[in-house]
């Protein structure tokens, strides 16, 4: 099997760019007013609009496939973990799940806790909380991904299916 790569939705995320970028006036307009109050509003709204400009660029200026699915696992590039690649024989099975308006793609992991615990600092956070809401630490969301939910469900089970089973037969 050659890699299957999909990639990120390029044009989404320069449209949350430009949004980004309209909200900056707006926050040194608040700079103007000499109140305390809008002041430090316009500070940390600031802080907030650079952040999230900063992600989106990292993201537009990373020309990394979202996601790669291959004989040897799927390689997830979709968030900024230590451990993108999951082995096939490490998943057990994938599910899907709402999150608001956002749909998810659940990767159910065989030892989940170890899989927490390969992470340091606050993504161990992020794998817990996960794992409490779905039932595992590790979730892909789609909305930035060149592909239909059902189509990348589809995609990884079979993937799981072939490669999962032949990773079991060779042992």
């Amino acid at each position: 099997m050659t890699e299957i790569k999909i990639n990120f939705k390029k044009a989404q995320l320069s449209l949350f760019l430009l949004v980004m970028l309209f909200f900056i006036p707006i926050a040194f307009a608040l700079f103007l007013t000499n109140n305390l109050l809008f002041i430090t509003l316009a500070s940390i709204l600031l802080l907030f609009i650079f952040g999230i400009i900063i992600l989106i660029l990292r993201k537009l200026l990373n020309f990394k496939p979202a996601l790669i699915i291959s004989q040897s696992g799927l390689q997830d590039n979709t968030n900024h973990l230590k451990n993108p690649i999951i082995k096939w024989e490490n998943i057990i099975g994938i599910g899907e799940a709402n999150h608001g308006s956002q749909k998810l793609i659940l990767i159910m992991v065989k030892d989940p806790e170890a899989f927490i615990f390969s992470e340091n600092g606050s993504w161990q956070g992020v794998y817990k909380n996960s794992f409490e809401l779905y039932g595992t630490p590790e979730t892909i969301s789609i909305s930035n991904l060149q592909i239909k939910d059902e189509a990348l469900i589809k995609l990884l089970n079979e993937s799981l299916n072939k490669y999962g089973k032949s990773n079991k037969r060779g042992r």
